[in-house]
C-alpha cells in the first residue's frame, strides 16, 4: 500500500507525513486522502508533549477505528472529539492512533513504546477482529506474541526485496513451512484477553483510565447475498468499561447495510452511532470532568 513501514516493537506501522492521493487511494479513505500526522496517525499535527490545559484520549485500533471507508472528520475519534469539547470543562484531544491490521498484541506493544509519550489521560481500545485472522493469511509462521520480527508484507520494503531471487526463495520457504503448522489465529482467545488486561495495567500505571470497545461483525446482503448473520466477535467478559458496540448494532440488523461499509467497517453515520454511546458511557462515568 505505501503507508505502512517496518517497526521493530509492533511489526509496522504507519508512514509518518504520509500523502496519499491516488485515485486507488481515496475510495478506501472516504473519497478524500490519506493523511498522516508526523507521528503516523490519522489526525492532525500534534505534539508529544501535552499541551496546558488539554485533556488527551489516544483511540488504539485496526482498520475499524481508523477510519477505512470515511473520512478523517467522520471517523469516531473526530467526532467524540468534537462531541466532547461542545461542553462546559476541560478541553479534550482524541487522537486517532489506529494502525490498519493491528492486532491486541500490537497495540499493547504500542502503547508501551510510544503512546505513553503522549501522555494520555484515556486510551480507548478498540482491538480484537484481527486478532481473529488466521495466522496463514498473512504468511505468519507463529501467533504474533511468538513473531519476534516484521513480516515480510510491510510496505515498500516488500517490493524492494521481492527483486532478490534469495529472498524469494527464502519467502516461499517460509511459506511453505507455515502452511505445514495447525492454522491457528494470530492472537490466541486467552492471549487476547491477556493483552486487554495489559493495556489496563500499563495505561494505570501511567495515571491513564482505559475504555475498552467489543467487537461486531456482520454478514449481511449485499455484502454475502449467502449470508444474514451478525455476531459479537469479542464481547470483552470480564472487562470494564466497555462500549457496547454490538448491544448497539445487533438490534439494527435490519439497518445495517445502512450503518456499515463492509461487514466490520462501520460507515459515516455508524461511527457518529459509536461515537455518541462513547460519549454517554464517558459523560455517565464522569471521566470527561
Amino acid at each position: 500500500t505505501g503507508f505502512f513501514v517496518p517497526d521493530p516493537d509492533t511489526f509496522w506501522a504507519l508512514q509518518p507525513n504520509y500523502y496519499g492521493d491516488g485515485a486507488e487511494m481515496r475510495p478506501k479513505w472516504g473519497g478524500a486522502p490519506l493523511i498522516l500526522n508526523e507521528h503516523g496517525m490519522r489526525s492532525p499535527p500534534v505534539p508529544v508533549k501535552k499541551p496546558p490545559g488539554i485533556k488527551r484520549a489516544i483511540v488504539i485500533g485496526g482498520s475499524h477505528p481508523m477510519g477505512m471507508w470515511v473520512k478523517a472528520g467522520e471517523a469516531y475519534s473526530a467526532v467524540l472529539e468534537r462531541r466532547i469539547n461542545q461542553r462546559d470543562g476541560p478541553i479534550w484531544s482524541v487522537l486517532n492512533a489506529s494502525v490498519a491490521g493491528y492486532t491486541s498484541y500490537q497495540g499493547l506493544r504500542q502503547l508501551e513504546s510510544k503512546l505513553l509519550a503522549f501522555e494520555p489521560d484515556l486510551i480507548l481500545c478498540d482491538l480484537g477482529v484481527n486478532d481473529t485472522l488466521p495466522q496463514l493469511a498473512w504468511n505468519l509462521p507463529r501467533p504474533d506474541h511468538r513473531l519476534g520480527q516484521p513480516p515480510a508484507l510491510v510496505g515498500g520494503v516488500r517490493a524492494l526485496l521481492r527483486r532478490s531471487a534469495a529472498y524469494r526463495a527464502a519467502l516461499d520457504a517460509v511459506t511453505r513451512s507455515a502452511r505445514r503448522l495447525p492454522p491457528g489465529p494470530r492472537v490466541p482467545d486467552d492471549q487476547h484477553l491477556a493483552n486487554l488486561r495489559a493495556i489496563g495495567r500499563v495505561a494505570a500505571a501511567a495515571g491513564a483510565r482505559t475504555l475498552y470497545f467489543n467487537q461486531f461483525q456482520a454478514t449481511v446482503p449485499p455484502w454475502d447475498p449467502e449470508s444474514t448473520e451478525a455476531s459479537c466477535v469479542y464481547d470483552e467478559a470480564g472487562l470494564e468499561p466497555v462500549v457496547d458496540v454490538c448491544g448497539l448494532f445487533l438490534p439494527r440488523f435490519d439497518e445495517l447495510p445502512d450503518l456499515f461499509a463492509d461487514p466490520i467497517h462501520a460507515n459515516a453515520r455508524g461511527h457518529a452511532m459509536i461515537a455518541d454511546r462513547a460519549y454517554e458511557l464517558l459523560d455517565g462515568l464522569g471521566w470527561l470532568e
